[in-house]
């Protein structure tokens, strides 16, 4: 009896300091995230939505689930990375995390690849953590002011529920990516098991930004986690719903954000959330389904942008939307454009990732699990589908 009141007594004392009270920063964003929010697109013509550029694979028969960052621009022109997993099925052991450089032209509209490489194993990531690592999953390129990290879903055992993250910094020179490994993130002070990521993060100022995240051990639920350049702040539960996974994050002006999520399960809602600071409003259900699909938020030109998945006859998944925010209080959205589609039975272009560069939206989404595509263009309210 009295061990298991030393106990109860010492992991009581673990948890309260663990969740010690934090410093909270000022929620002031970061000079690229407030262009993105206030700066007027240069022409109100909108442009038409490229041809796919479907990236160079690596010798393997699945790749899934990119994520883009930038690594250099000169003007009009820019290098990104596309990192994405690959392998033999999700899931397998052979699943590495690949990449590509894509070059691209604003100017001139036009989009080149590198050939494909990899940038992580599971026996570099278990060499680097000391641990046993079984399987890669989702990668995640975070771009925070000049520094570029990779945060990585990685199992020793079971499947994604039992899910550790882990953390690299990555330094491009002379053409060439080197990692940093900075360690596995402890987002409790328990077991320390099941937090994943997909979604972009919201970059704040000073070295301070927003990781979306989910966990799935026992309950599927979401969670924000704040950063101080490579470390851990705070971590906050948005909302005590469970089935919601894979949060997105957009800022709405200089205080507040949006926040909309993947739902899993029976109730096919696209639910969606305002956020200020630490504090979050009550769910709202959208005009929109979500059909236990991942998606996208990106605010651009004073709007609120969602990619997001629609149905067709072969697949919950076989259409790519863009649609816009017209009701912020009623959470209604307007589609405007299809990005891409498939044809394939039970095929999907989906798990779509953005960024802006010069006025354009530039977005990576897997094809049938098979390839990674690439479109860009400069949206406008005026696309039509």
């Amino acid at each position: 009896m009295r061990f298991i009141i030393f106990l109860f007594i010492t992991s009581l004392i673990a948890y309260l300091a663990y969740i010690q009270v934090p410093v909270i920063p000022q929620f002031t964003y970061e000079k690229e995230t407030l262009k993105n929010i206030n700066h007027p697109i240069q022409t109100n013509n909108s442009t038409p939505i490229s041809q796919p550029l479907i990236l160079p694979k690596p010798d393997v028969n699945n790749t899934h689930s990119s994520s883009l960052a930038l690594l250099s621009k000169n003007n009009h022109k820019a290098d990104f990375l596309v990192a994405y997993f690959g392998g033999s099925r999700e899931g397998a052991r052979d699943v590495q995390i690949y990449g590509n450089i894509i070059s691209i032209d604003t100017q001139n509209q036009k989009i080149a690849s590198s050939d494909a490489f990899s940038i992580l194993s599971p026996q570099k990531l278990s060499l680097d953590s000391g641990e046993l690592i079984k399987k890669l999953g989702n990668p995640l390129l975070v771009r925070q002011a000049n520094s570029l990290y990779l945060f990585i879903t990685a199992t020793s055992f079971g499947g994604w529920a039992n899910s550790k993250l882990y953390h690299y910094e990555i330094t491009w020179e002379k053409e060439h990516l080197k990692l940093i490994f900075k360690g596995r993130l402890h987002t409790s002070p328990f077991i320390n098991l099941s937090t994943l990521v997909r979604t972009n993060v919201l970059n704040l100022q000073d070295g301070y930004y927003l990781l979306p995240a989910y966990h799935e051990l026992a309950k599927k639920y979401p969670i924000i986690i704040l950063f101080n350049h490579d470390k851990i702040s705070y971590i906050m539960r948005p909302t005590l719903k469970n089935t919601l996974l894979q949060p997105s994050i957009a800022p709405i002006n200089e205080d507040s954000y949006l926040l909309a999520y993947r739902s899993y399960g029976r109730d096919h809602t696209l639910f969606m959330q305002t956020c200020i600071k630490t504090s979050c409003q009550n769910l709202k259900a959208s005009n929109l389904q979500n059909d236990d699909n991942s998606l996208n938020l990106i605010s651009f030109d004073n709007q609120i942008y969602l990619i997001h998945n629609a149905k067709a006859s072969n697949s919950n998944r076989a259409l790519l939307k863009l649609s816009k925010l017209q009701d912020s209080n009623e959470m209604i959205f307007q589609e405007i454009s299809t990005l891409a589609s498939t044809n394939t039975p039970n095929g999907e272009v989906s798990y779509p990732s953005s960024l802006i560069f010069n006025d354009f939206l530039i977005t990576s989404y897997t094809i049938d699990r098979k390839n990674i595509g690439i479109v860009f263009f400069r949206p406008s309210a005026e696309v039509q589908p």
